[in-house]
């Protein structure tokens, strides 16, 4: 496996956080948190450029970023605690083993090539577990929705890359990802009925119009998936008893209540949470 991204120019200069000037650019630097004293107020800090610096290893507590950005920076093994990122993005930074609590931060506010979900889908995975958990310990319902949607992409790409591999578990995950939005897509739920009853409607004009007794047009053909989906059945329109008709009749019948399941749960995960 290819070794995690590291910083390869040498960096010499160690810089106090509380040195840093707003609307700057740190190059290259290695901030260290040892002098600001963690008690007293919130440390605030504007509009400053982080690129390939080092925050490995620290503790980041008590601090305030407002337009900052992240870019090829190290957080390995660092303990995030009590900050806020305000409007701050990071690009490709290395979070292996680190830790984050009671701080405000927008899972969507990081970037990451395809190399991470290529050889470290599980570093990503870790992270975006422990940004799920951080959401939902400050109540932040929208944060936790965009930090598990990215842990379940992070953790498909682990079956399919990381040491215990596998495509049958990525597939499943993939088709689990598009079909129900994660778990959290009530739109791209109803995309897949309307799909299904379109599909069911279709093929059972085809076989009506392969027999002559039959007169149905495709408004009619809709209207009879529908009914079937719903477990309804008025019963004006019926499947003639040919083996064709009434085994995708039944087979629908039982896969619209499982599908009603599975929408069910997703509405309830979705909007009672």
């Amino acid at each position: 496996m290819k070794s995690l991204p590291r910083i390869k120019e040498n960096i010499t200069d160690i810089t106090a956080v509380t040195q840093l000037n707003d609307n700057s650019c740190a190059l290259l630097r290695n901030i260290n948190f040892h002098d600001f004293d963690i008690t007293g107020d919130s440390l605030k800090k504007k509009n400053i450029s982080f690129i390939k610096c080092l925050f490995s290893h620290q503790e980041i507590q008590n601090i305030v970023f407002e337009d900052c950005s992240f870019e090829d920076c190290q957080f390995v093994g660092s303990n995030i605690y009590n900050c806020d990122f305000h409007r701050c993005s990071f690009s490709n930074c290395n979070f292996f083993r680190a830790s984050i609590a009671e701080t405000y931060l927008d899972p969507s506010s990081f970037k990451f090539n395809s190399e991470w979900r290529i050889y470290w889908p599980n570093v990503n995975t870790s992270w975006y577990q422990a940004l799920y958990r951080n959401s939902m310990d400050i109540h932040q319902e929208e944060f936790s929705r965009k930090a598990d949607k990215r842990f379940l992409f992070y953790k498909r790409y682990e079956h399919l890359n990381g040491k215990n591999k596998s495509r049958t578990k990525f597939w499943r995950g993939f088709f689990y990802d598009w079909m129900l939005g994660y778990g959290y897509g009530i739109l791209n739920s109803l995309v897949v009925t309307i799909i299904m009853l379109i599909g069911f409607a279709m093929l059972m004009l085809g076989e009506a119009q392969h027999n002559e007794k039959v007169v149905l047009n495709p408004i009619e053909m809709v209207y009879f998936s529908i009914v079937s989906f719903t477990t309804v059945g008025y019963g004006e329109i019926t499947p003639l008893h040919e083996s064709f008709a009434l085994s995708m009749t039944i087979g629908f019948l039982f896969l619209s209540v499982a599908w009603g399941a599975i929408v069910t749960a997703v509405i309830v995960k979705r909007l009672v949470r």
